[in-house]
This record gives structure tokens, C-alpha cells and sequence, in this order.
């Protein structure tokens, strides 16, 4: 490429910048599209059609959505934690599916101290919050 024949945007006209800028937004936009990140991955996967014969017939004898066909890879994941769950005994991974579903009672935090101060009761609650998050 010679250098002579490339001019600067501050030397170009407002009609030029505004051309030249829209096919670089253009480019980027195409680009972004190509470039998916991993959330939008794992969400493409989750929500696939199950291919996997053997997983296809795991969920199939639970009967969940009998005879529907947007059966997908996350219901067979959930299924699949779940009978672990039930396999092992495992209170943990029960409880996790609980709360996914939403079905977790609140916690309910009592004070009983008389003499606290606003500032303890809010590092109280700031403590709980941090270990509830983990």
C-alpha cells in the first residue's frame, strides 16, 4: 500500500468521516455477531434438543412434558443432578434445585441485643448476605 494515497479523517470531508466510520461500525457489528461468548454458548447448549440417545431415553422415563418436543438439554442436565441427588443422598444438590425452583423459604434474622448499634447490626446483615452469596 503507499503511503502517499491514505489521507487522515482530520483532513476528510464530514460527508467522508460519516462513510468510513459507518463500515467500521458495520465490521465490528459482523465481527460481534461471529464472536459469541461463553454465556451465549452454554445458553445455546442448554437449550439445544437433546441428541444423545441415552439421555433422550433418561428423560423420556421421567414423563416431564410427555410427548412435547421442546425437550432440551438443560430439563435432561436437571434430571440428571436430581437423580444424583436422590442417589447419593445428597442434601446439598436438593437443596441447590430447591432454590433454582424458587421454593427456598426466606431467612428470617433476629436481633435480640439491646445494646447493638446500627453499625453492628449492618456488618451482621453485610456478613450474611457474603456467606449466603458462596
Amino acid at each position: 500500500m503507499n503511503e502517499g494515497n491514505l489521507i487522515p479523517l482530520s483532513k476528510r470531508t464530514q460527508r467522508e468521516k460519516r462513510k468510513i466510520q459507518r463500515k467500521g461500525n458495520q465490521a465490528f457489528k459482523r465481527n460481534m455477531k461471529k464472536k459469541k461468548n461463553v454465556g451465549d454458548v452454554v445458553r445455546d447448549v442448554l437449550h439445544a434438543k437433546i441428541k444423545i440417545p441415552q439421555i433422550e431415553k433418561m428423560v423420556n422415563k421421567m414423563d416431564i412434558y410427555e410427548g412435547e418436543e421442546d425437550k432440551n438439554n438443560l430439563l435432561a442436565l436437571i434430571i440428571s443432578v436430581f437423580v444424583e441427588g436422590i442417589k447419593k443422598g445428597d442434601s446439598k444438590i436438593l437443596k441447590d434445585l430447591i432454590e433454582l425452583a424458587g421454593e427456598k423459604p426466606a431467612e428470617k434474622i433476629e436481633i435480640t441485643s439491646k445494646d447493638s448499634t446500627i453499625l453492628e447490626i449492618q456488618e451482621y446483615l453485610l456478613s450474611k448476605r457474603r456467606t449466603n452469596k458462596k
